[in-house]
């Protein structure tokens, strides 16, 4: 069995006092009092002697007791007497009360908001008829008693009850069964709470609680509250959990398993999952300690020990805990645990999970090395996440590579600790919570929403810190919690063992989301059709044996559609294709004018050579190799049919129809009014200009300054405005004349392409 341990290191402990705050009342207040009129309102300001404090037209703020406000309300001339009411600033992170807040950096970066306040916790029981053996009520959380009751409900989704008692003897059993007096959970232990998870998406009309077990108590007990909620569930795969000042009900204690040490319940003895879950889900607003980043929403924890009190686990007991997170109907799993050596009991316990539309998010690592050999975090699918410095650099010691998707704070981040304690530590083990807890956030706000597309939603949102695009780093980016909650436009598929500039190998792992089963999937690479098959599982394996292309760069494009020629998904990704490690042309010397302009374009993949290593960059381009090279560039996923409105482009699945298809529907390219295209045509500079222009924003309502005066451009032409607009962009370089009729070349093509990446990244 392989060890697994979490990597960080101690900076301090912090004890923390929580501020008395202190207020004194007096007889007066402020009022508003309300006149007839102004000039009422004027007299009655100049008569009194006592301060008059503000005037806005007829209305006086002033400040009274209770005989003064009474005399007025006497008046004729005083219309109303109000309280001036208090409001507070919107901004709802200043209504946050944690005193620890201003030290949880991490928050900052990840644009934390606590705007899960519309999503407090709710009980769903409150306020229902409950029938004992010889009582009917309505509860309102008061303390009763009753080994036996039913609960009568409107049709409402609950995913856990639980019971807490007023004091425990010993263990005793909790059974929740429905109006038909089916069994839907149960759970027995020696504590004070007991939670039952209820299978979820099922909406319930009644409920049966039955409790045993206290029969031979000597004090029967009295039940001092019953909780039913439709939560998100979170696993936290760790060390165990210990009870906290800060932590409120939704850490289940009485859920959590002890793989480890064979206790009852998972108790943290190390302290490592105990700042893991604060990250998570310390209660915000408490006026107590910190803030987790769900903040106050309705997300459970359910702690699963397989770290002893050194921190080391076992792929088999960490396999163990995911197998029973499943079972349990977790919604996400948190592992911040890493350490080398593969095996297949975790390798398949985690592809189960996947399997289950559970994102299983894991720590990169702490030696500062690759992730390749690196697990559970180089597994496939899994969520890998690297660690990131208040200066959002990678934490030195912070593993890195192919593997990493996403990174968050994981240097002195203060949590929860053992005995009621806050400590700062350092770590992925920390930056993965953060991430943890926003999946579990993307899930509350999209419940639909199945793995592909909460990973898709994750990684579009994050925020570019370190190399432009993905870097293996930093992944996708820095974790963005607000922006992640923001409804987005999904492709609902990713390459699961590929990233952006990443080598290119055979077998892949294409992942689906569950509602393109059924659809058709096509794949290219290089304009090569590779595939084309009905999407039948969310991970689709294809191959490329078939692939023979020459070119250093590879850009695989996946189509998703139907028979019907409606489109539902495209996307693209360009990685490297190992056999070829050049993108240097043998027609293109070091001293020609574009070697810079063209090497740098074939290096991002928007411009590809002939298979004999040429680049031809004196050839002329066509209107379909233009439109090609654009849609690399831009990387055009909004399409909704394959239709073809022009006569001499085909209604099919191809790389170059779909390029000229997009442009066309985004209003970027048109055609003649003969209804063509005219795809092999050679396209000019002043077409190159006008394509270039719209695809880069520029609005032909709008009317430019003149920047640079082309002696064969005039000002009523229509190329004039969108030729200042990429002279202003930097794309068009200015000289004497612009020869908007000639044929543009390929080099030519190529070096305005480049510019135009610089331009618009």
């Amino acid at each position: 069995m392989r060890a697994f341990f979490p990597v960080f290191f101690f900076i301090s402990i912090i004890l923390i006092g929580i501020p008395q705050t202190a207020s004194a009342q007096d007889n007066n207040r402020d009022w508003i009092v309300e006149f007839v009129s102004e000039v009422d309102a004027n007299k009655y300001r100049d008569k009194v002697n006592y301060p008059i404090e503000d005037q806005l037209g007829r209305f006086l703020k002033v400040n009274l007791n209770e005989n003064q406000k009474n005399e007025l309300l006497e008046m004729p001339i005083v219309r109303a007497i109000q309280p001036n009411h208090v409001k507070m600033a919107s901004s709802e992170i200043a209504i946050f009360n944690d005193p620890l807040l201003p030290s949880q950096w991490g928050l900052k970066v990840v644009n934390f908001q606590p705007s899960f306040e519309r999503n407090r916790i709710n009980n769903e029981l409150s306020g229902q008829q409950f029938q004992t053996e010889s009582d009917a009520f309505y509860y309102e959380n008061k303390p009763f008693y009753s080994n036996l009751f039913s609960i009568n409900l409107p049709p409402t989704k609950i995913s856990r009850v639980s019971i807490e008692l007023d004091h425990h003897e010993g263990s005793w059993k909790l059974s929740v069964y429905d109006h038909k007096q089916m069994l839907l959970g149960s759970n027995e232990r020696n504590l004070k709470k007991l939670d039952v998870l209820i299978p979820k998406n099922r909406a319930l009309d009644e409920l049966t609680i039955k409790i045993e077990g206290t029969e031979n108590w000597a004090k029967q007990p009295a039940i001092q509250k019953v909780t039913g909620v439709n939560h998100v569930r979170i696993a936290v795969i760790d060390s165990g959990v210990i009870e906290h000042e800060d932590f409120g009900e939704n850490i289940l204690y009485s859920l959590g398993n002890d793989y480890k040490e064979g206790q009852q319940t998972a108790i943290d003895t190390f302290g490592h999952g105990t700042h893991v879950t604060g990250i998570l889900a310390a209660t915000a607003n408490n006026e107590i300690g910190i803030a987790g980043v769900i903040g106050t929403s309705p997300i459970d924890i359910i702690p699963l020990k397989v770290l002893d009190k050194f921190g080391f686990g076992d792929d088999f007991e960490i396999s163990k805990a995911i197998t029973d997170a499943i079972s349990m109907g977790a919604d996400v799993i948190n592992m911040s645990i890493a350490g080398k050596g593969h095996t297949i009991v975790l390798q398949e316990a985690v592809q189960k999970a996947l399997n289950n539309n559970i994102p299983v998010i894991a720590a990169a690592g702490n030696w500062n090395i690759s992730t390749k050999e690196v697990y559970p975090a180089s597994y496939p699918g899994v969520i890998t996440v690297a660690g990131v410095n208040e200066g959002l650099a990678k934490v030195n010691s912070s593993n890195f590579g192919w593997e990493v998707d996403i990174s968050a704070p994981g240097y002195n981040i203060i949590s929860t600790y053992l005995n009621n304690e806050y400590k700062l530590l350092n770590g992925t083990s920390m930056a993965a919570p953060f991430v943890s807890g926003t999946v579990a956030l993307i899930k509350l706000a999209f419940p639909e929403m199945d793995l592909i597309e909460m990973r898709n939603q994750l990684f579009t949102s994050s925020r570019d810190i370190q190399e432009k695009g993905y870097d293996i780093f930093s992944g996708h980016g820095l974790l963005n919690i607000q922006e992640a909650l923001k409804p987005r436009h999904l492709t609902g598929t990713e390459w699961l063992k590929l990233k952006t500039g990443q080598d290119f190998s055979t077998p892949q792992l294409l992942g689906m989301a569950s509602k393109w089963h059924g659809k058709k999937l096509s794949i290219f690479a290089n304009d090569q059709p590779i595939t084309e098959r009905t999407i039948t599982n969310n991970l689709e394996k294809i191959y490329f044996a078939s692939y023979k292309g020459k070119q250093s760069k590879v850009i695989l494009f996946s189509i998703i559609s139907d028979d019907d020629e409606n489109i539902y998904s495209i996307h693209q990704l360009t990685v490297n294709n190992p056999t070829v490690k050049t993108t240097n042309f043998r027609d293109v010397p070091s001293n020609f004018w574009a070697f810079t302009e063209i090497h740098q374009a074939g290096q991002k993949g928007f411009i590809n050579g002939y298979a004999d290593g040429s680049f031809k960059p004196d050839s002329f381009i066509t209107r379909r190799h233009s439109v090609l090279m654009l849609n690399r560039l831009f990387k055009w996923d909004k399409l909704e049919s394959y239709q073809s409105p022009f006569r001499d482009v085909a209604s099919e699945l191809s790389t170059s129809s779909i390029s000229i298809l997009s442009a066309n529907d985004l209003g970027i390219i048109k055609g003649y009014s003969s209804g063509d295209f005219r795809p092999e045509n050679n396209l000019t500079r002043g077409q190159m200009a006008l394509i270039l222009a719209r695809a880069t924003g520029f609005n032909e309502t709008n009317k430019l300054n003149t920047i640079h005066d082309f002696k064969d451009v005039q000002t009523e032409d229509d190329i004039f405005q969108p030729i200042q607009y990429l002279v202003s962009k930097g794309i068009i370089t200015k000289q004497d004349n612009f020869r908007p009729n000639e044929f543009i070349t390929r080099s030519q093509f190529a070096a305005m392409l480049i510019r135009t990446f610089h331009s618009t990244n």
